[in-house]
């Protein structure tokens, strides 16, 4: 029983630690290309770790500890100088915390040896044993569900700090597509609705790189400022980080929807610290 708590717990963590990276890929690749496909490869590695653990190979768990130690010492190493070519990141994020704590507890549970307590022939579970069977996998699943929603809910109520406020966005003067395409060297490619209305997708085309500078100026702490003005509600963008900049790049931005507010059809107003465009109708 022991061993069957510790396995169950060892999986729950790895499959964590994969889904982490899997929901900050898509964040990762717009800083780096590469990053992001190592994200995607750090989440079916910890597939592959979960089901050797599964089946009790040693392997399983070699593929685990080398997969929670690696991205334990990328994530320190993104946090103090910076990761080849990218600027440090913040110590402090939702996900980060959580892939932060996931990964220590997975490395820690390997030193305790699991594994050795394996009998050489292990009994199919009966089909009284409904605990085995059933509940570890169950709670273990509502375990996971409960975790990455908690996460996802803190990424989104603390985003790095705004300086825009719903008054600020209302009374920056509005500036026509053109204008703001002339001014900023900014193109606003896309702005639609996906994921089941639960995300708008704000695409932005750099067509002057020295312009977009002024527009996606950071602050003292590396962040960059944007929301969404849709009627009297304002959306703000959980991550807004620096990325290298080019002509005829295009950087995706994803806002989320609370209550999906804004559905195809609707009007928004894309704003900065100090340019609010005009509508554009969401797809």
């Amino acid at each position: 029983m022991k061993h069957r708590m510790l396995q169950a717990f060892a999986i729950i963590l790895i499959i964590e630690i994969g889904l982490v990276h899997y929901f900050s890929a898509q964040h990762e690749y717009e800083e780096s290309a590469v990053l992001g496909y190592l994200f995607i490869a750090n989440f079916l590695g910890a597939l592959v770790a979960a089901y050797g653990i599964y089946r009790h190979q040693i392997w399983g768990w070699g593929l685990g500890w080398v997969i929670s130690l690696g991205s334990l010492l990328a994530y320190v190493w993104s946090r103090t100088t910076g990761l080849p070519g990218l600027e440090a990141e913040e110590w402090v994020s939702a996900w980060g915390v959580m892939a932060l704590v996931t990964e220590s507890l997975f490395c820690l549970l390997v030193f305790m040896r699991p594994w050795r307590t394996v009998p050489a022939y292990v009994e199919p579970a009966s089909p009284s044993n409904w605990w085995g069977r059933y509940a570890l996998p169950a709670a273990g699943l509502i375990a996971l569900v409960l975790v990455n929603f908690s996460t996802y809910k803190l990424d989104l109520l603390y985003p790095q700090e705004h300086i825009i406020t719903l008054r600020s966005a209302q009374l920056t003067p509005q500036v026509s597509l053109e204008a703001f395409q002339e001014e900023y060297g900014v193109q606003v490619s896309r702005v639609a609705v996906s994921a089941l209305d639960g995300i708008i997708d704000v695409r932005l085309k750099i067509l002057d790189v020295e312009k977009a500078e002024q527009l996606l100026e950071e602050d003292e702490d590396g962040h960059g400022h944007s929301a969404l003005l849709a009627g009297d509600t304002l959306i703000l963008a959980p991550h807004l980080h620096r990325v290298p900049m080019r002509e005829g790049k295009t950087i995706y931005v994803f806002y989320p929807n609370p209550q999906s507010v804004v559905k195809r059809g609707t009007p928004v107003s894309l704003v900065f610290e100090d340019a609010r465009l005009e509508p554009v109708i969401a797809e």
